[in-house]
């Protein structure tokens, strides 16, 4: 599959969801934020298809981080608001939050 079709596989894929359903993947650390200045589902390939350099840019402009304590707390305390659109690229879960 190329990265085009594989990017459009997963924009089918994204859905909006609430922390109650991500809690179980951040207690095995594999939630991650992306930022919204760049594209969830690009960040999606570039992790499906081993793009390191790319990983390691956003990584390095905090473009691409795990949540803060304080986010969880946050969250914690709504569970069931809607907080994100994600996408899952097994095993890990990389959210957009809106």
């Amino acid at each position: 599959m190329n990265n085009k079709n594989l990017k459009d596989k997963l924009l089918s894929e994204v859905v909006s969801t609430s922390w109650l359903n991500l809690i179980d993947h951040h207690k095995r650390k594999a939630v991650f934020i992306v930022d919204k200045s760049i594209d969830l589902a690009q960040v999606a390939v570039d992790v499906a298809t081993d793009n390191v350099g790319n990983i390691k840019e956003y990584q390095s402009k905090n473009l691409l981080i795990e949540p803060s304590k304080e986010q969880v707390t946050k969250w914690d305390n709504n569970k069931n608001e809607i907080i994100a659109k994600i996408i899952i690229v097994q095993p890990y879960v990389f959210i957009q939050l809106i």
